[in-house]
């Protein structure tokens, strides 16, 4: 899937893979990127995943780029920059195997976000004290290994935080090596 102009001799990404695969090839400079995979590289590099790590300006909102004739865009998803900034739509709370109320697996919610236009999204299986340690040792590894196998979606650690009154929020982290290391330890 080409980008409407050949002065390079690199082969572009494998089919489904959308932008991530040159976003994350180090190889292609960012000159040579379409503006959406340059905006997906800035993603990546925000949240630690490629490159320069976390900026203030956080992961989610990334300035709008400038195609070569001028319009702004964000290739293969349709969007437009709203206020000069991309917003990649996600969802900030999905269950998994791992909680009582549903049956998928890990790489089955992130494969189904991806294919439905999803650019982020956080599992946030049920929290408390008792579930911190599946969180840790089962669905930590599981989220890891969804982000090697889809990589053009940015998966988040979280969990559900239940709140008294019965309401209930979305606690997160950034990715990287202490997305599960207790505070202090």
């Amino acid at each position: 899937m080409g980008h409407g102009h050949h002065h390079h001799e690199h082969d572009h990404e494998q089919p489904h893979e959308g932008d991530g695969a040159a976003a994350r090839d180090l190889s292609i400079p960012d000159g040579e990127l379409s503006p959406g995979q340059l905006s997906r590289r800035r993603m990546f590099r925000r949240a630690g995943l490629l490159g320069a790590g976390l900026t203030a300006a956080g992961v989610l909102g990334t300035p709008g780029v400038a195609a070569a004739d001028g319009e702004q865009q964000i290739a293969g998803r349709g969007r437009e920059p709203k206020d000069g900034y991309l917003w990649p739509a996600g969802d900030h709370h999905i269950h998994t195997q791992y909680s009582s109320d549903c049956i998928y697996r890990v790489i089955d919610q992130v494969r189904h976000g991806n294919a439905y236009g999803l650019g982020w999204m956080v599992i946030t299986d049920h929290g408390g004290a008792t579930h911190a340690k599946i969180g840790v040792d089962k669905v930590n590894p599981d989220i890891v290994a969804a982000r090697e196998t889809v990589r053009d979606t940015l998966v988040f650690q979280g969990l559900e935080w239940n709140i008294p009154a019965a309401e209930h929020g979305t606690v997160f982290v950034a990715p990287g090596s202490n997305e599960v290391a207790a505070p202090g330890s």
